[in-house]
């Protein structure tokens, strides 16, 4: 834990201080998840295929994310050409892959109209891991000191 504090302390207190979750719980997310790298990644191979099952249409949708977020300039599904397919594959890639600290998927930053590279910023990524535990507290319905 003495690393997590010394690349992340100043950021795991002041998200402590923003979001009301407890600093021990963000350290030992970060310790987990990362082991402390802010610049960690992992590709998701079953993600992926989930997403490309949404991108071309054989899936509605898969956790929030649609058709029209799967593509480089979203909204706009033209006939493909080479280049704007592989500008597809590799959003598909960077949304099926897990970054940052506290590991969060590619695919949260689409939901969020975020650039999915502001989860390496060390100075950004936190925010959005809070923004994650909210939701997942709002719709699993979840209470604090309540298991």
């Amino acid at each position: 834990m003495k690393l997590i504090r010394e690349v992340a302390g100043q950021q795991i207190a002041q998200t402590a201080q923003e979001s009301g979750v407890a600093p021990a719980f963000l350290a030992a997310l970060i310790g987990n998840e990362s082991g402390g790298k802010v610049d960690a990644k992992r590709f998701e191979p079953g993600v992926f295929a989930k997403l490309a099952d949404v991108a071309i249409g054989i899936r509605e949708s898969y956790t929030g994310v649609t058709a029209g977020m799967l593509y480089p300039i979203p909204g706009i599904q033209p006939v493909v050409p080479e280049a704007y397919a592989k500008a597809t594959i590799s959003l598909l890639k960077e949304a099926s892959t897990s970054w940052g600290w506290t590991q969060i998927m590619g695919y949260h930053m689409l939901r969020w109209s975020e650039p999915i590279s502001r989860l390496l910023d060390k100075n950004l990524h936190l925010s959005y891991t809070t923004r994650l535990l909210n939701e997942f507290q709002r719709d699993y319905k979840l209470k604090a000191g309540e298991c």
